[in-house]
């Protein structure tokens, strides 16, 4: 990493959402100086759009290389949930709520996939699916995961803010980066509306719109719309998140239940469609029948930032020194990034990373 007196600080990250904040903790805490800048307010993105869920929707599908880091991230956050809390005064609400699958046909590829790697799965009659959620449209056998947790991803963003602050973390909201600072043929930082901002090391967390500022091809970065939809349920509903046909409810503790969510390749286009209301409502009313007489309160759309691979890309850049890249989580960009972190402030500060590196390299 350069070193020198003249510069701004060890670190700049740019972009505060969950990718951000993390990289900007892990790098904290190997004694870097750090500065974190965002166009807008933190983590008001793809981070705040997302339901919360720290789990892969479906975890016998998932990538070899995101399944060593996924066991990992979730024991992070149930130590770090209630250390935010305590640090911070804000309570991040990390339940372990279980997710029911009601997709019968996932049985077999599921039940193989938690013997195999050890993860608490029970399967379930109809009768006793019933039983664990009397409101679910429970139809079939199911597949009961009673470990997977959630977390409210905007008390989540506003405590690691508080955090890092705290640790003497500069957050700049509200200024957006104009362009990479080169000089000598190194990345030195970045020009912001707010003046040049100097670093030994440059780190893009920003989501869907990395590949412009990293030079990359446009291809290399694609983002993809998620929708959702919130509703109130009075009484609260305090049972587990409900899958099935790839959407989900997942009840929160004050009435709300999130209902999402859409995979839409529909460009850099983030409005809310009239279709997806329709979609969402129809796996409203198939997760939970009683909401089918219930309108939704709102309406939201995200944009993920997804790869040709379906892994993130996490590394130094190729031909641009001094730049590094910590993005392209698409739908588990909240639970994976504390992992990545660690992986990517390893190679900045030249120390081995705690998982293997080479699946996530931008080269």
């Amino acid at each position: 990493m350069p070193q020198g007196n003249d510069i701004g600080s060890d670190a700049l990250v740019i972009g505060a959402g969950i990718a951000g904040l993390c990289t900007a903790l892990a790098l904290r805490e190997r004694g870097l100086s750090v500065r974190l800048i965002d166009r807008g307010p933190v983590g008001r993105e793809a981070s705040w759009a997302g339901g919360g869920i720290l789990s892969p929707l479906c975890p016998w599908r998932e990538d070899p290389a995101l399944a060593t880091l996924t066991p990992w991230c979730q024991r992070f956050y149930r130590t770090m949930a209630p250390a935010l809390r305590q640090a911070t005064g804000i309570d991040p609400e990390w339940v372990e709520s279980g997710l029911l699958c009601l997709d019968a046909e996932e049985q077999d590829a599921a039940l193989a996939w938690a013997a195999a790697s050890g993860a608490r799965m029970e399967p379930l009659t109809r009768e006793e699916a019933r039983d664990l959620s009397p409101a679910a449209g429970v139809t079939a056998p199911a597949l009961w995961l009673p470990t997977v947790a959630q977390i409210r991803n905007p008390r989540l963003l506003a405590a690691l803010t508080v955090l890092l602050r705290q640790r003497g973390v500069e957050i700049e909201e509200g200024n957006p980066c104009q362009g990479l600072w080169l000089e000598g043929g190194q990345v030195r930082g970045a020009h912001t509306d707010q003046g040049p901002r100097a670093a030994a090391a440059t780190i893009l967390a920003t989501g869907v719109w990395s590949s412009g500022l990293a030079g990359l091809p446009a291809t290399a970065i694609e983002p993809v719309r998620g929708q959702m939809l919130l509703y109130h349920l009075d009484p609260p509903l305090l049972g587990p998140i409900l899958l099935k046909g790839g959407r989900y409810a997942i009840p929160r503790q004050d009435g709300h239940c999130l209902v999402g969510s859409t995979v839409e390749r529909a460009g850099f286009t983030i409005e809310t469609t009239a279709a997806a209301t329709l979609d969402l409502r129809a796996a409203a009313t198939a997760l939970l029948p009683f909401l089918a007489e219930q309108p939704p309160l709102r309406q939201w759309a995200g944009l993920r930032p997804n790869t040709p691979s379906g892994l993130p890309l996490v590394g130094p850049v190729p031909g641009h020194p001094g730049l590094y890249l910590h993005t392209g989580h698409f739908r588990t960009g909240l639970l994976h990034a504390p992992g990545t972190a660690e992986i990517l402030a390893a190679l900045l500060v030249g120390d081995t990373p705690p998982f293997d590196p080479q699946p996530y390299l931008p080269s």
